[in-house]
């Protein structure tokens, strides 16, 4: 739902006496006490249900549409006897909930009690009210916008106190149980592009049960955007466009396939490209320097496991009193030598529910150990043997980190230039193969791009592999500019007079980094008429193992593992197609 709001003074005043009940605990207040405070405290006399009804609807509006928050109209409830705690809002509040959610909960007063304990629920455990403090402009204690720890500023968090903040990490904190992460996977997996919040919400649902809270189903994709497995269209929207990305991609199937090695592999990956103190999708509210993952790997490979208690201790010395990595980790060694216990503020306790640090353990990469009081956690024996170097060249900090998953940001207004663009980009390489050479077949220049080193390039959608358009024009030759699938498939004459045909890499470019020999060669190109093509790329399961099974057939199979290229063709479709 798009629309423009343009609140009045009297709804800031309105919403900042709501946020006051949320903020002292409360959960209710009557539409005659609403109007009261109003008349004290600003001077306005309103009608205590004729002038204030539709004034809090549209700020619900805006919490549900704008940020995502529960409908903070609930806290405020007609005056009727009997116990406080089932005092009901007035139907207007059941009426924009079915129309938002569309429903039929209005006039159904059982439905309507359950609503409300529910819609309460959310409205006590939401902790970001301050984007709608921020959006209106207004003050509210008790209200905090999260503390930022690296770049020291001011903060008004309300009007009578003026404190010196820091940025702050923020690590996800909602769901770190595997059926609801790998649930989460699943539906963006399946549906392959931008997907809305709505109907991921009503799919989740599906699998995992409707009876939570209605804000915990968008948070549920916290872990899988932060391990940089699905993305936003807009970061700091969270109501926009989500899908997974190529490495979600690749770790749902490899959860499929129970491939536990490659599973490994892909964490690292993630660990090695992706930030999470700052632009982390799965919590775009942190902005420090310091990697909560990797500073746990750093300490266990300097400690040899570390409980949660002791990486509390780590991050919040770290991110919140700037202090060495050094200086923190001989506190520890002090503490585990005297039989000493770690102090942790309460600030430094919160750190402890690390759920990225459970998914880890229970993705394997991690492994657990009970002793005592203590959680000891350490690298798997399989991660540690298979990746040392890598895992000691990562970095505590992400000051360095370029590297970014995927990064979208696009609002409906640039959308028909971006299509405009992307057909330019089609036009481009189509042009860049026309004119490319063709080459004879044995040539050292062929031999030589065949069997070059692969190498890759970073863009703002990922790495890349480059390729070579010589290679496709002499493979279109090659095989007569013929279907491979059935060279009896008509096309067209195109403008070199020549059948046309598509260059179609059997092995996609995509999968480079699991090779070691390069991809991009004369062997791994296919020729397609259009259509096939396409199916290839977009048609339903059994079609493109079908179409599949002609092009990378036994003798193909034999002809690329010959050449160090080795994946049987079940691998081949589960992995890439």
């Amino acid at each position: 739902m798009k629309k423009d709001y343009n609140l009045s003074e009297i709804q800031k005043y309105l919403t900042a006496e709501m946020l006051l009940v949320v903020a002292n605990g409360g959960y209710r207040i009557e539409y005659g006490e609403l109007s009261h405070n109003l008349k004290t405290k600003y001077g306005i006399d309103i009608d205590p249900h004729l002038g204030i009804k539709d004034k809090i609807g549209e700020i619900s509006e805006i919490c549900h549409y704008m940020f995502n928050l529960p409908m903070l109209s609930a806290v405020v409830v007609n005056n009727q006897k009997g116990d406080k705690y089932f005092q009901k809002p007035g139907s207007g509040f059941y009426a924009l909930y079915d129309k938002i959610h569309g429903t039929h909960i209005k006039g159904n007063p059982v439905f309507e009690e359950r609503l409300l304990k529910q819609v309460r629920q959310e409205i006590q455990n939401c902790d970001e009210w301050y984007k709608l403090t921020d959006y209106l402009g207004i003050n509210v204690e008790g209200i905090n916008k999260p503390i930022l720890v690296n770049s020291t500023h001011l903060t008004n968090i309300n009007a009578e106190n003026h404190t010196e903040h820091r940025t702050k990490v923020v690590m996800p904190k909602n769901s770190a149980l595997l059926e609801e992460i790998e649930a989460v996977l699943k539906i963006y997996y399946e549906e392959n592009d931008w997907l809305s919040n709505d109907i991921y919400k009503a799919r989740l649902k599906d699998i995992i049960g409707a009876d939570q809270y209605s804000s915990s189903y968008t948070k549920k994709a916290q872990i899988t955007s932060y391990f940089g497995m699905t993305i936003w269209q807009d970061i700091h929207n969270p109501r926009s466009l989500r899908k997974i990305t190529a490495l979600g991609r690749e770790f749902y199937l490899s959860l499929l396939n129970n491939d536990k090695e490659k599973m490994q592999e892909l964490l690292l990956q993630s660990l090695e490209t992706i930030k999470f103190g700052r632009d982390n999708y799965g919590c775009p509210e942190s902005d420090s320097d310091v990697e909560p993952p990797i500073l746990c790997i750093r300490a266990i490979l300097d400690l040899e496991y570390i409980t949660y208690k002791e990486f509390a201790f780590l991050l919040y010395s770290l991110a919140d009193e700037n202090k060495e990595y050094s200086d923190a980790l001989k506190e520890i060694i002090r503490c585990r030598n005297t039989d000493s216990t770690l102090a942790l503020s309460e600030e430094a306790n919160k750190y402890q529910d690390a759920k990225p640090l459970m998914v880890l353990v229970r993705w394997g990469f991690f492994n657990e150990e009970r002793v005592g009081q203590n959680t000891r956690i350490s690298v798997s024996k399989y991660v540690k043997n298979a990746y040392e170097e890598r895992l000691n060249k990562l970095n505590i900090y992400n000051t360095d980190k370029q590297i970014v998953v995927e990064e979208f940001s696009i609002n409906n207004d640039e959308i028909e230039a971006f299509e405009t663009l992307l057909d330019n980009v089609e036009e481009y390489h189509d042009e860049k193969i026309k004119q490319a050479s063709v080459l004879e077949l044995g040539s050292s220049t062929l031999n030589n791009l065949n069997n070059r080193p692969p190498e890759s390039i970073n863009t703002r959608n990922g790495r890349k592999y480059k390729t070579d358009a010589r290679i496709i024009k002499t493979a279109c030759k090659l095989n007569n500019y013929s279907c491979i699938v059935d060279p009896s498939h008509p096309t067209f004459v195109s403008t070199s007079d020549t059948n046309y045909v598509e260059g179609h890499h059997i092995i996609p470019m995509c999968a480079q980094k699991d090779f070691e020999a390069n991809i991009d060669r004369i062997e791994n190109i296919a020729t397609l008429c259009p259509l096939c093509h396409k199916a290839i790329h977009h048609a339903n399961k059994e079609l493109k193992k079908e179409l599949l099974s002609r092009i990378y057939n036994p003798a193909k199979e034999e002809e690329l593992k010959n050449l160090g290229i080795n994946i049987t063709l079940d691998d081949l479709l589960n992995k890439y197609y």
